[in-house]
């Protein structure tokens, strides 16, 4: 603290850290964490982002290190961490990417920890790269503000596209079985563009864009049992589908998971077969 006070930020981190490994040699674990986040914050505090985020990464990698369970504390803590960053910074990017990994590895959800996605999305989202700000909000759990944020970009895009905004994050929230967020998407965006039609997939009426009924017809359809069904939506609305080279590997794994039906080409190669493969595995973002 006298260090921190007097302005030498280097040294004050210096002891953090020093202090931080006594206490994981010693296995005072709760003690070794709080060092760091206590460290990391004052940091932060100060505007010493390049401190702070050096203590907040060392977090992480002791939690993976250690196998830190995920749970209602070591996310406190997490989260305690990322208050103290400036919000929609690289810097935070960073740490909660590596959250993000941690919990993926020692936690109950494989591609990683709902909430952590989420922050991590909208995070992504302030810093203007809205396709990784989407596959992390997909796998968030926030389907308001995944909405908002196909909204905003949709209405930077061209009218005509405006339903492949939609079609794709419907099909990615299927693919990763959140089908109660694709349809909370489903009906905001479509009550947002289309007044009058738009509403719940049970509700809505007759849509000016096939993509988007082929959308609402296949939210429909995964509640049910119903593989000829399915293959028969797929038939009518193949010109649809054509339309984004990465929806049919979507339709492919949906077919799949959810009405057993084994694609005519086995394998995803190739690009949209990495994005298929990222967002089903929470892997790396496209940047990276």
């Amino acid at each position: 603290e006298d260090d921190v006070g007097a302005g030498n930020y280097y040294e004050a981190q210096q002891v953090y850290k020093s202090i931080f490994y006594r206490y994981a040699s010693q296995n005072k674990d709760a003690e070794a964490v709080e060092m760091l986040v206590e460290g990391g914050c004052t940091m932060l505090k100060h505007g010493q982002i390049t401190c702070g985020s050096e203590l907040a990464l060392l977090l992480t990698d002791h939690f993976i290190k250690f196998k830190k369970p995920v749970n209602d504390e070591s996310l406190g803590v997490i989260f305690r961490l990322a208050d103290a960053f400036p919000p929609g910074t690289d810097v935070l990017r960073a740490f909660l990417k590596s959250a993000v990994r941690w919990s993926s590895e020692h936690g109950e959800h494989k591609a990683g920890e709902p909430s952590l996605h989420r922050r991590l999305g909208l995070c992504q989202w302030a810093l203007g790269d809205r396709t990784n700000a989407q596959r992390h909000l997909v796998r968030g759990k926030c389907p308001e503000e995944l909405a908002a944020l196909l909204i905003g970009w949709a209405n930077e895009g061209l009218p005509h596209e405006r339903d492949l905004f939609l079609a794709r994050c419907v099909l990615q929230c299927i693919c990763v079985q959140y089908l109660l967020d694709a349809n909370v998407v489903f009906e905001k965006y479509t009550s947002h563009f289309y007044p009058g039609l738009g509403g719940t997939p049970e509700n809505c009426k007759p849509l000016p864009s096939p993509l988007l009924n082929f959308c609402r017809f296949l939210l429909l359809l995964c509640h049910r049992d119903a593989a000829p069904l399915f293959r028969v939506l797929c038939d009518k609305y193949q010109p649809s589908i054509q339309r984004d080279p990465s929806f049919q590997q979507y339709v492919d794994h949906i077919g799949k998971s959810y009405f057993n039906i084994q694609p005519v080409q086995a394998g995803l190669g190739g690009m949209f077969g990495d994005i298929l493969k990222n967002l089903m595995g929470g892997g790396q973002d496209d940047d990276e």
